[in-house]
């Protein structure tokens, strides 16, 4: 275990997933200086950052020819689809709604997929397949590459075994993402509905929390409430 490295070492900010600590080791503050001063370099994936695109589903994963590729239902547009469709009781199946974005990662230098013991001690395994996004810390850039670190939910492969957290450290040259969302939300809604997810929309890329059921619900309310008050062109 001593040729090990650690998750305090390793991803800080995922220690406390991993392991009780007596103090907070990770400086956020510090942190979203260092993401928002190199927010250029990062692009389109600062809007997924930061805990809003935790409890995604994974629809598909894979390393390709130097390109590893996550493909996310992204899980606050998946909530505020459920909200509508409870505001107007349409006869939506839940299952139906699937809003993608891809994340990939080009020209990958390195990739290593990691189990985390008890005492925090990050085990190496093969790249695996990952079930839920949970979280990610970008850990270094420069102007040649960007390394990212990311935690993901593995469900259990049989009953006798529990799921359990991955984490995936990944050095690559860029990180690009693909919305999809748009299509998939007028494939499902068509336009009846366009003027509250554009209001969503605008709160998602805000420092508001939409990704919860109720403050969706609320979502729904206040753009109805604020549509009631803006005066007739």
């Amino acid at each position: 275990m001593n040729n090990l490295k650690n998750i305090k070492e390793l991803v800080p900010s995922f220690a406390d997933d991993f392991m009780d600590l007596e103090t907070e080791i990770f400086d956020r503050t510090k942190y979203h200086k260092f993401v928002a001063w190199n927010s250029e370099k990062i692009g389109l994936l600062n809007k997924y950052i930061n805990g809003k695109t935790h409890d995604s589903w994974i629809i598909n994963s894979k390393l390709e020819d130097g390109t590893y590729n996550l493909e996310l239902n992204e899980f606050s547009t998946d909530v505020f689809a459920d909200a509508i469709i409870e505001k107007k009781k349409l006869k939506i199946n839940h299952d139906k709604l699937v809003f993608p974005i891809e994340i990939t990662c080009k020209n990958v230098e390195n990739i290593q997929f990691y189990k985390i013991d008890g005492n925090g001690f990050a085990i190496p395994i093969p790249i695996t397949n990952i079930d839920e996004y949970l979280y990610e810390q970008i850990l270094t850039i420069n102007e040649k590459s960007i390394e990212i670190a990311f935690q993901f939910w593995k469900n259990a492969e049989s009953k006798s075994k529990p799921g359990e957290r991955i984490v995936a450290i990944i050095n690559s040259e860029t990180i690009e993402v693909k919305e999809k969302q748009d299509e998939a939300w007028n494939q499902i809604f068509g336009k009846e509905y366009d003027e509250y997810y554009q209001y969503y929309k605008a709160q998602f890329n805000s420092d508001r929390h939409v990704s919860d059921y109720t403050e969706c619900l609320k979502l729904v309310d206040e753009f109805e409430e604020h549509r009631k008050r803006k005066p007739n062109a």
